[in-house]
């Protein structure tokens, strides 16, 4: 056993009890089963489950199963609707240095920017940026999208002739956000792009908040959107829309709950897929680029002006 138990609060017998910001997350011995309930938006429930993954598999407990509840969208394991657990690969560590494991557990606790705080301006201790070999491991394991989802996706890229690193992306999320993080408008954004000397690219934006999109048409330069992702009605998508009926869902948005998770999946696979992608401070900064397994031309805000 390791000394890196900090973060496992409660135990018996057959039950940890971990503390990952806020919900519940129990791991089971006797079947080696992983199993979070908890509220919030998707990639916050992903990157509390990547740490919590981490943390036991360093202490010794293999997670062979896993469930997932998002409270926020449904009260149902939503994990394989979505994901392949891939149970031919061993997720281990061992061949890590002790600096990088102490590091990463150290500096990659979820936080409203994902895993840990990007390049930060709060403290020292937190500037190390993440591990990605430790994340690619993981999603290897856990969090490769299944078949449904990369069809869903094909579709949605082939529809626009997208090509791979031939576009330039912008997620510009807002809505919710704004309780969270000092949020950029889009004349930010446009800066960047006319400092980098993107703005003869392909460019794709992606906004869950209408009045952010209308912010960027009024700026008079050409892009792209997915019009057939929707926004949010008011304050915020994901916030409690499992107690929104199913066919109030469908009625509202001309897609059902399931399609709209998969189309969050699909977002950050466009950000995987580009060229270049700028992402507004939040869950994305750290999700996109451990997806990508590289911070290589990511632009990424550290506050709502400056970038790493």
């Amino acid at each position: 056993m390791s000394n890196y138990l900090h973060y496992i609060s409660d135990y018996t017998d057959n039950i940890l009890n971990l503390d990952l910001w806020g919900g519940s997350q129990v791991y089971y011995k006797d079947t080696e089963s992983f199993v979070i309930t908890r509220d919030c938006g998707f990639y916050s429930n992903v990157t509390v489950a990547m740490f919590g993954i981490f943390i036991l598999t360093i202490n010794g407990y293999n997670v062979k199963n896993f469930k997932l509840t998002m409270t926020d969208y449904s009260y149902e394991d939503i994990y394989p609707q979505f994901f392949n657990l891939n149970e031919e690969y061993e997720l281990k560590f061992d061949d890590l240095s002790d600096k990088d494991i102490h590091d990463f557990y150290h500096n990659s606790y979820p936080s409203k920017f994902g895993l840990g705080y990007p390049k930060s301006n709060f403290d020292e201790k937190y500037s190390t940026v993440l591990n990605l070999e430790i994340t690619n491991r993981i999603i290897k394991k856990f969090f490769t999208p299944n078949d449904k989802v990369y069809e869903y996706f094909e579709k949605m890229f082939s529809s626009k002739g997208l090509i791979k690193d031939d576009y330039v992306f912008v997620w510009a999320r807002r809505t919710d956000k704004i309780e969270e993080n000092t949020i950029p408008n889009a004349s930010k954004y446009y800066e960047i792009l006319k400092e980098e000397n993107l703005l003869n690219e392909r460019i794709i934006i992606q906004t869950d908040d209408k009045t952010m999109l209308d912010e960027f048409k009024d700026l008079n330069f050409n892009f792209e959107y997915f019009d057939e992702i929707p926004f949010a009605k008011g304050y915020s998508f994901h916030r409690l829309i499992s107690k929104t009926p199913d066919d109030e869902f469908f009625n509202d948005f001309n897609i059902d709950k399931s399609e709209y998770i998969t189309q969050i999946i699909c977002i950050t696979l466009l950000g995987l897929n580009s060229k270049k992608c700028i992402i507004y401070p939040g869950c994305g900064a750290t999700v996109v680029p451990i997806y990508k397994n590289t911070y290589k031309n990511c632009f990424l805000f550290q506050n709502d002006t400056n970038l790493f």
